[in-house]
């Protein structure tokens, strides 16, 4: 199960660049309320604290952005199509649908929305990306070439339909790396005001 630290490494980095990021946290399927619609509903009040921070920090309204990796890089673009706001998704799961039948009822995007699509058609069609096309906003979705979870090696059927909304934005795939990454910082963030007036949001 992932959470908050799964992606604290990547706010931290970012934000030792001078970028000011939050860490959001969201109900997960087999907590209380978690699964469709109650973690859309949390990610979308995280979105809205934009403005609580933006009154606490000098941060430019204008530029701000959305980041998300797998079950996070679908709930950005959600919130991206419902915010306005630039999304880079990180393997996303962006087709609910094509991932649901593909996987089946016991897989990760069925339980998430409560069952297959068709037996819940309004879910599907509210809680995935590829249903809310276009998005219109400006869009970059990352895909490694050897992740096969979600499609065919990196090309998924999940992602590539975002793509009719060019030119917001780019997919990329990704190769794989021939050596180590480098360590990623999972030092605290830097208490106080960023040093440049942009942010994202991490899911």
């Amino acid at each position: 199960m992932y959470n908050l630290i799964h992606t604290g490494h990547m706010c931290a980095a970012l934000a030792e660049t001078g970028i000011a990021t939050w860490n959001v946290e969201y109900r997960s399927v087999g907590d209380v309320g978690g699964g469709w619609p109650g973690t859309g509903d949390d990610v979308a009040r995280a979105v809205e604290f934009v403005d609580e921070l933006a009154g606490r920090y000098p941060l430019d309204r204008e530029r701000v952005a959305l980041v998300g990796h797998s079950a996070g890089g679908h709930l950005a673009l959600w919130a991206a199509k419902r915010t306005r706001l630039p999304v880079v998704a990180l393997a996303p799961v962006s087709d609910l649908r094509e991932s649901a039948q593909r996987v089946g009822p016991d897989g990760a995007v069925a339980r998430f929305v409560g069952g297959m699509p068709g037996e819940q058609p309004e879910r599907y069609a509210e809680a995935s990306p590829r249903e809310l096309l276009p998005l219109g906003v400006r869009q970059m979705l990352v895909h490694g070439t050897e992740d096969r979870s979600r499609g065919r090696a990196g090309d998924a059927r999940g992602s590539a339909p975002l793509r009719a909304d060019r030119p917001e934005g780019p997919r990329v795939a990704a190769d794989p790396p021939r050596s180590a990454p480098a360590p990623v910082s999972n030092r605290r963030l830097p208490q106080g005001r960023p040093s440049r007036p942009c942010g994202t949001a991490c899911f």
